[in-house]
């Protein structure tokens, strides 16, 4: 009977603990005899979470992704993944606010993460443009914006400057001085004078609006170079060949000289509808499938179709297998004398199209065959 009662009186008392424990945790109050509260309350808002996971899940309800889209592309800024969740949402609602597009917040996705972008924003403002048209510098150091907008605000005007000189939008400079943060500090009237030398050689704006790199040159060394590509028969120049080493030029230049020999007035095309014995859609299709060719040298295409038609190959072995041509003879005669060795003689190229490691596998496996053979017949 005792037992029972004290089992009883201790789930009384268990009762009234609880009892005031849940009285002091919902008013907040804790009476001095009164035990401490042991409930605490612990946030579980996708909000405050930050990681991988989180930051697709983000990206994915921020979007209306689908979850592979939203994997890929939260996984090209890994910024995202260091911040709250609640920082990607006020950023993006913030962007929204100042008719950002959503394709190019995910062109520029660490604009989510960035933690001062209100203070980068207001500096924006200064500015005689849209916020949408220069959002792309929202991803410089604060200082470096700072100096740009200042820039901007005085005599120097470089964004619109820039613009107009090069014929783009304000969009499209705020992006090239992402892309070439030394267009930010660059003499606006090196910029001008290299420009102008440029266009006097018939180099295109559009050429240099791709190469932006030949703007810090030295004038007189754009002009010696361009000079130097005229005098090697190069009819139309590039920016490339101002920046690229004198030997590199020079490899260029041989190459279109050999090119020349080997073509004379024809193009690539009409060259192996000739040697191919093909008629033209055959040999437009051919370099279609194999866009490579068009950028190989062609004294090394000659010496790969010389090399199999003098091995006994037809050229309607090389139209079957037209990517042979993109190898080079000394790996299809070495692979010839291997098959050759096990008495093989082929009558196609396909095997000799393949991999390195495709090619041992079959040869490997063409040695076990013959050794069977010779075993069975023994």
């Amino acid at each position: 009977m005792d037992k029972v009662l004290r089992k009883l009186f201790f789930n009384l008392q268990l009762t009234r603990t609880h009892a005031i424990q849940k009285s002091c945790c919902s008013s907040n109050v804790f009476h001095k005899d009164s035990e401490p509260c042991l409930e605490s309350y612990v946030s579980t808002s996708a909000d405050y979470k930050k990681g991988k996971k989180f930051a697709v899940a983000r990206i994915k309800e921020l979007f209306n992704l689908h979850h592979l889209e939203a994997i890929e592309i939260a996984m090209r800024s890994k910024k995202i993944h260091k911040v709250m969740n609640k920082i990607l949402s006020d950023n993006y609602h913030l962007l929204k606010s100042y008719d950002v597009e959503d394709k190019i917040i995910l062109k520029y996705l660490d604009l989510l993460a960035e933690k001062d972008i209100i203070e980068k924003i207001d500096l924006l403002k200064q500015l005689p443009f849209k916020i949408s048209d220069t959002t792309p510098l929202l991803l410089l150091k604060y200082m470096h914006l700072q100096n740009l907008v200042k820039k901007e605000l005085d005599e120097e005007k470089r964004i619109s400057f820039f613009s107009e000189l090069l014929k783009i939008s304000v969009f499209e400079t705020s992006v090239a001085f992402i892309k070439r943060p030394f267009l930010q500090k660059l003499c606006l009237k090196k910029i001008e004078h290299n420009l102008q030398i440029l266009l006097d050689y018939e180099i295109s704006l559009e050429e240099i609006r791709k190469d932006f790199w030949v703007l810090q040159y030295n004038p007189e060394i754009i002009k010696e170079r361009i000079e130097m590509a005229k005098e090697r028969n190069i009819v139309k120049v590039k920016t490339w060949m101002v920046r690229s080493p004198i030997e590199v030029l020079d490899r260029y230049c041989q190459r279109r000289s050999d090119n020349k020999l080997i073509l004379g007035d024809a193009t690539l095309t009409e060259y192996l509808s000739d040697r191919l014995e093909c008629n033209l859609e055959m040999a437009k299709t051919i370099l279609l499938r194999h866009p490579a060719l068009s950028n190989k040298h062609m004294k090394k295409i000659k010496d790969i179709i010389d090399f199999l038609l003098d091995y006994g190959f037809v050229p309607s072995h090389i139209v079957r297998n037209p990517k042979i041509l993109l190898h080079s003879v000394e790996t299809t005669a070495k692979r010839l004398q291997q098959l050759q060795s096990e008495g093989l003689k082929l009558d196609s190229l396909y095997i000799l199209t393949k991999s390195q490691k495709q090619y041992l596998n079959y040869y490997e496996n063409l040695v076990k065959a013959n050794k069977n053979k010779v075993k069975e017949s023994a």
